[in-house]
């Protein structure tokens, strides 16, 4: 967050640096699988079907574009420690969502240690002392919402993720392409409907408005993290 915060201008379209980061974990997939035997390439492209790829990618993918878009709008409103704590929850959420979709039972020090990490973020998320006025305190909420939404589809993504993984047995590097590619097409998609308030930025400004050298750093970081 703290290089996204220095490299990303604030008038940069939010849908297009997502669009973006899938685009460079494109290229990273790619340069992966072709690293890999002419064999097990063979294999992959063998065994891949459109409506499998609907089946296990989609969801996730249109998901993984959501969260990183209101992730985006958590790094212009929060200080990289506030964004940090709360991103953290993803943990908790993955946790839950494992639980609940694929039977992953906790032990009772991790219960406690998830507790503790619920309590943290809950006392982020309260507001500054009426009296102080504190300054930034709706920008702050506004960047609390999104991130703590953006950490709960982190775990739902993460869990059918895994599921896809360990289950289907997806070769990860293919499955990483699959879930950049939709995700790219779910973004445009998005912009082209007007279903995001992007589109008219776009419209407006141009893709890359706001966009320097530096603005690639955190896009690659993000990406192959990813």
């Amino acid at each position: 967050p703290l290089v996204a915060r220095r490299c990303t201008a604030p008038e940069t379209i939010k849908s297009v640096v997502v669009l973006s980061t899938d685009g460079v974990k494109v290229v990273l997939a790619l340069f992966m699988l072709a690293l890999e035997d002419r064999a097990t390439r063979a294999a992959i492209l063998g065994a891949w079907t459109l409506a499998d790829s609907l089946t296990y990618a989609a969801l996730p993918a249109a998901l993984y574009a959501l969260q990183n878009w209101l992730c985006q709008l958590g790094y212009q409103q929060l200080d990289s420690l506030t964004y940090n704590l709360l991103n953290q929850t993803k943990t908790l959420s993955a946790a839950l969502n494992l639980y609940l979709f694929l039977g992953r039972r906790q032990s009772a020090t991790q219960v406690f240690a998830l507790g503790l990490l619920l309590a943290s973020a809950a006392m982020l998320t309260v507001p500054p002392d009426a009296g102080a006025r504190a300054p930034g305190g709706a920008a702050t909420l506004h960047g609390v919402v999104p991130v703590l939404v953006a950490s709960f589809l982190s775990g739902v993504s993460a869990t059918l993720t895994q599921w896809a993984l360990q289950r289907r047995k997806r070769n990860s590097y293919f499955y990483s392409l699959e879930l950049s590619l939709i995700g790219m097409s779910t973004v445009v998609a998005a912009n082209v409907g007007g279903l995001t308030p992007d589109a008219a930025l776009i419209r407006e400004r141009g893709l890359f408005a706001g966009w320097t050298l530096a603005s690639w750093l955190p896009v690659v970081s993000n990406a192959i993290g990813g």
